[in-house]
């Protein structure tokens, strides 16, 4: 009797652990990181003339919505603030004090000569394979995107991880731009004004 309530208790104990695991892997799936908080650094290298640029990046986004990102030069110097929705990117550079706004398809490199688009912001900070036209990615054994180019657009993306910090190392046919990322800080909600960007007084308006 008492040989037969162990390998009871035995089994029962295998299948209590079994549920925790199942438990666990579900909860890891749940937790997805679909809006966070990042301080970043960006080194940006002009490859024709061979300039070099810094700047540190705070972002704060949501991966089927909204982007910010406020940039700013050595000494903490505004540089830019930039705001991209579903709808339209708004875009106000402060040295310039010039405010743009265009469709998040356009082309970055007339407003912060970036020569990428909004959506590959997105697909960079939230680490998304990109899709449509010749872009092709490939991932590793735990599913994150390592890596993505595109012979079209002449831009290739690569990811490296070092626990929840990520370095991301774009390359294009006249520039390269590395960009470190701090750990992320996961939040639950925006203040309800984080994704609004309007001019300045004074600021010129320029419609893409």
């Amino acid at each position: 009797m008492k040989k037969c309530l162990l390998i009871r208790s035995f089994f029962l104990l295998v299948s209590v652990s079994a549920l925790i695991g199942c438990t666990s892997k579900q909860t890891k799936t749940e937790t997805r990181l679909d809006r966070a908080q990042w301080v970043s650094r960006i080194k940006f290298e002009n490859l024709k003339n061979g300039s070099f640029q810094s700047a540190t990046i705070d972002i704060l986004g949501e991966r089927a919505g909204s982007l910010r990102l406020e940039i700013s030069a050595i000494f903490g110097l505004p540089v830019a603030s930039f705001v991209l929705t579903p709808q339209e990117f708004r875009c106000a550079v402060h040295q310039e004090k010039v405010f743009y706004t265009g469709a998040p398809s356009l082309n970055l490199k007339s407003v912060l000569n970036l020569p990428i688009n909004p959506q590959i912001l997105r697909a960079i900070i939230f680490e998304l394979p990109l899709k449509g036209g010749d872009w092709g990615c490939l991932k590793n054994h735990q599913g994150q995107v390592t890596t993505c180019s595109s012979k079209t657009s002449q831009l290739s993306i690569d990811w490296t991880r070092s626990g929840e910090n990520k370095n991301v190392l774009v390359q294009g046919l006249d520039f390269k731009l590395e960009w470190f990322f701090e750990s992320p800080q996961i939040k639950t909600q925006f203040a309800p004004n984080t994704f609004q960007l309007e001019p300045t007084r004074g600021y010129k308006l320029i419609q893409l």
